[in-house]
């Protein structure tokens, strides 16, 4: 089965119909079923992929926060494919569209800024079959585990300064 997807930057641009769709999305799935936090998340959404008869399959969104592990403000990628497209490693294309963007749009010299990027990987079978240190899709390399486990990545951006 051959599809092309299309990722979309939709910062602050979303569509209430984007919303219903994704909210929708979520919902079905279980991906939030919770509607406060699906309301919530939705104003931190950074990219949709969409097929080719323009249905949203996925959304992408990120945050900022101080990472645990390397004490560094970050910011955080999230993605949810649908269930019926998990195989076409729009995850990845994610991870490499919203990375590229926050790169072209890093200003080093903002010292409040996130210094990078990273994601935690919870999908079971990317799990198992990708083991690699460092990826060269997405740059990224990996640098532990969350509290459940699950591997943990990140990019920094090029310039960035660590506090010591």
């Amino acid at each position: 089965m051959s599809q092309k997807i299309k990722i979309q930057d939709v910062r602050n641009a979303l569509s209430e119909k984007q919303k219903a769709e994704i909210i929708a999305l979520w919902s079905k799935e279980d991906g939030i079923p919770d509607p406060d936090i699906a309301a919530q998340r939705l104003k931190e959404v950074f990219a949709i992929a969409i097929d080719e008869n323009e249905k949203i399959i996925g959304v992408s969104s990120i945050y900022p926060a101080i990472d645990p592990i390397l004490k560094v403000k970050l910011y955080y990628l999230r993605a949810y494919i649908g269930e019926q497209t998990r195989f076409l490693k729009i995850g990845t294309d994610f991870a490499v569209f919203i990375i590229n963007t926050l790169v072209a749009e890093y200003n080093k010299n903002d010292l409040n800024a996130p210094i990078g990027a990273a994601w935690i990987i919870e999908n079971e079978l990317v799990k198992k079959n990708y083991k690699l240190a460092v990826s060269v899709q997405s740059q990224s390399v990996y640098y532990g585990t969350d509290e459940n486990g699950n591997p943990a990545r990140v990019r920094y951006f090029p310039g960035a300064k660590i506090p010591v």
